[in-house]
């Protein structure tokens, strides 16, 4: 019998090969879901960079788009002497030319100490008051801790006195102690003058009391070149010298010989050449004190002076820079107005314009000439165009469907993409409302629509209107075409802003105020004498101006009531201007008001304390607020609320037409009425409505692109649950597969094995059959 034999899958058969023929159908579903995935992830992608690009324009929207200091505000100065001024203009600067002249800068007040050999030289200890202009003194305490020049420089500096301590080398030779401490106000003016009350103890061998308040007259030292044995002293000391500048005097040998038994004569001479002479050392002169000059004096000990010997004496005058303010003069004749400041800085000399003064000349009108500065608005109108092309471009590319290639942009047919593209072109080309017909559309402008919805821009048109050039077309009607703006039919009611929720349909809004807003204003409960002495008993007070509370001290002197009423003005003024806070003063009667400068609730005045209450006329707690300014809304006959912040109405959050609408009420009580005392009208310009449509687009929750990237985030997930379905199908029909083939083997095995035992069986019998066997 032949040999029985199987062939198959255990003998090789690949098995693998088998399985992937099998599950090819399902891996090309697998392969056409995650393409279709992939376009969706491009379409998520290109909507991300539509946002990307709508920020980018509503960026560039932001200084056309503004109610209040817009570009369209902005102001440029131009100054005919920089060399004396300089200046910059806010948006309240009207165009124009503004002249002065320039009487004097301001410099702070500037004390030196004598001269010292080093910074490390020891001081005598005790104590050191500083008080500059009307500030409160501070005290400077030295001990054997801080006992050095440089000790007393650095307590200073700590302790805030209002000035600055700084050692110099005066650039004299080391001999002549040449370190100095310099302490300068921090603020300028006449009146921040610094005054010592030295308590420092006097000198002794090893220490030297720093001068600051008074003349002084330094040690008289020899020339090292010197070959005579006598010694010179001076009169060393503070308050002799009667000189008001630093200098040196030298004192040089002319005819010499010995002191005591010789007649002697010396030469002197300041180094300002202002003053010079002899002296003569007469027989018998040994330690006999001789008068240079201005109070300096100078002895010489036993011993001998030779021709050409020479001595030195520094004396020491402790103002080294008077203080000054600075000074302004508007207009000529007898009726020319000086203004002074304590600093180079006038801020409130002309509204809107910042004056720094850097040098004096009355001879010469400075004018300053304050006009539009329109080169920032075409800057900013060619930033928004590129901005918008960008976008535009952008979209088009992604949107674009290619005959040729047969092919579609990422977008095209995206609704979102669509709905975007038509809601810009429509909002750059639609007509605002409310605006005269000569510039009530950007193509009046120079900025016109292409047939890709981008725009042109004519730049020699644009440049024709923001200069003037075009009649009846003012800078204004160029703000009105691109801000969120607002009419008003009373000049006491100002349009602010607006929020997206602010209705600008066009409607007026009428305004109808029920309270006018108030400024503390506290009046004494006592009169002023008719002339007041304000002293050390009596010149302190805290005083809380707009809920902060500050000390002054009054200047000492004796006051009429209309001076008195200026004094405590500027000291209530010179504290807390720094803050923001401005009160105003009067005689009311023969009492002084105090008025606040802010309006509101938050409008305060409150005298707490002080020893100058008395004089002043006012009590201990006496308290004045203000009020917020109050009224209602009515558009389309409905009256909508508001609440007040000083003189600020605002529209509250859940009104349907107002919300967000901030006006600025100047009415005073007297000037209200009933009913509504005005109007206004609102138009939101282009740049307006791009910038509030870009924010509604860009909501991360509700916005037109929020919603496109949800559905394609959905469609995305939605393929990629079927991908991870089908490859869990797959992976379940390879693992059933491999499961059949390992039976199937192991069946062929079982068979091959029976096959090899009839095999063996057969030849076993087919042996047995044989001649040999049978016999």
């Amino acid at each position: 019998m032949a040999n029985i034999n199987f062939t198959g899958l255990i003998t090789g058969l690949d098995t693998d090969k088998i399985l992937e023929g099998l599950l090819e159908i399902q891996k090309q579903r697998v392969q056409t879901l995650s393409a279709r995935k992939d376009q969706v992830t491009l379409r998520e992608n290109a909507l991300t960079e539509v946002a990307n690009r709508l920020q980018a324009l509503q960026d560039s929207l932001f200084a056309l788009a503004r109610s209040q200091n817009t570009v369209f505000d902005s102001r440029q100065v131009q100054v005919n002497f920089p060399d004396l001024v300089s200046a910059t203009a806010s948006s309240k600067a009207a165009p124009g030319v503004y002249s002065l002249q320039v009487l004097s800068v301001a410099r702070p007040h500037q004390i030196a100490s004598q001269g010292f050999d080093s910074p490390d030289s020891t001081i005598t200890t005790g104590s050191l008051q500083i008080q500059v202009g009307n500030a409160s003194p501070v005290t400077i305490t030295i001990d054997n801790t801080n006992n050095t020049l440089q000790g007393l420089a650095n307590a200073i500096n700590a302790a805030n006195a209002g000035v600055t301590a700084t050692i110099i080398h005066d650039g004299s030779p080391a001999t002549t102690q040449p370190y100095r401490l310099v302490l300068t106000a921090n603020t300028g003016g006449t009146a921040n003058t610094i005054r010592i009350t030295n308590n420092l103890g006097n000198d002794t061998s090893s220490a030297t009391k720093p001068v600051f308040d008074a003349t002084y007259i330094g040690s008289a030292v020899a020339a090292a070149t010197n070959t005579g044995s006598s010694l010179a002293t001076s009169n060393r000391g503070a308050g002799t010298y009667t000189g008001s500048a630093s200098k040196t005097y030298t004192v040089t040998v002319v005819s010499g010989g010995t002191v005591g038994s010789a007649t002697i004569t010396l030469h002197y001479q300041d180094s300002a050449g202002a003053n010079s002479g002899d002296i003569i050392l007469n027989p018998g002169d040994i330690d006999v004190y001789k008068s240079l000059a201005e109070g300096v004096q100078v002895k010489f000990s036993a011993g001998t002076l030779n021709n050409g010997d020479q001595f030195t004496i520094d004396v020491f005058a402790p103002q080294i820079q008077a203080p000054s303010s600075a000074a302004v003069r508007i207009g000529s004749g007898a009726g020319a107005l000086t203004v002074e400041s304590d600093s180079n800085t006038f801020s409130n000399l002309f509204a809107g314009l910042s004056i720094t003064v850097q040098g004096a000349d009355a001879n010469r009108t400075v004018q300053l000439t304050v006009a539009n500065d329109t080169q920032k608005v075409r800057d900013a109108i060619t930033q928004f165009v590129q901005k918008y092309n960008d976008l535009m471009t952008y979209l088009n590319q992604q949107t674009v469907y290619d005959a040729k290639m047969q092919k579609g942009g990422p977008l095209f047919g995206n609704r979102t993409a669509i709905q975007i593209q038509d809601d810009l072109r429509r909002l750059v080309s639609d007509i605002i409302p409310g605006l005269p017909n000569r510039l009530n559309r950007l193509s009046a402008l120079g900025i016109t629509l292409t047939d890709q919805g981008t725009l042109t821009l004519d730049s020699n048109r644009l440049d024709a209107v923001l200069q003037g050039q075009v009649a009846g077309v003012t800078l204004e009607d160029v703000k009105r075409l691109f801000a969120f703006t607002g009419q008003s039919t009373n000049g006491g009611i100002q349009f602010l802003v607006g929020s997206n929720q602010t209705d600008s349909s066009g409607v007026p809004i009428q305004v109808d105020i029920t309270r006018a807003a108030e400024q503390a204003s506290l009046l004494a409960n006592n009169s002023l004498a008719a002339s007041t002495v304000i002293n050390s008993t009596n010149n302190q007070l805290s005083v809380v101006v707009d809920g902060k509370l500050y000390d002054i001290v009054l200047a000492a002197g004796s006051y009429t009531r209309s001076a008195l009423a200026q004094e405590l003005q500027n000291r209530i003024n010179a504290a807390a201007q720094q803050d923001g806070r401005l009160v105003s003063v009067i005689i009311e009667g023969d009492r002084l008001r105090i008025r606040s400068q802010s309006y509101g609730s938050r409008s305060e005045i409150q005298m707490t304390g002080g020893s100058a209450l008395p004089a002043l006329g006012f009590s201990p707690g006496q308290q004045a607020t203000g009020q917020d300014v109050a009224g209602v809304f009515i558009i389309r006959g409905q009256a909508e609320s508001g609440h007040g912040s000083g003189q600020i109405l605002i529209g509250d959050d859940n009104n349907r037409y107002t919300s967000g609408l901030q006006i600025r009420v100047t009415l005073s009580a007297s000037q209200l009425v009933s009913g509504a005392e005005g109007e206004l009208t609102l138009s939101r310009g282009v740049a307006a409505r791009l910038d509030r449509y870009i924010t509604q687009v860009l909501e991360p929750t509700t916005g037109t692109l929020a919603s496109g990237k949800e559905a394609l985030d959905n469609e995305a997930q939605r393929l990629q649950d079927n991908i991870d379905r089908l490859n869990q199908l797959i992976e379940e029909q390879r693992q059933s597969l491999q499961k059949q083939f390992q039976a199937l083997e192991n069946m062929v095995a079982q068979l091959r094995s029976i096959g090899d035992m009839l095999t063996m069986q057969f030849q076993t019998l087919s042996n047995a059959s044989t001649p040999f066997n049978r016999r």
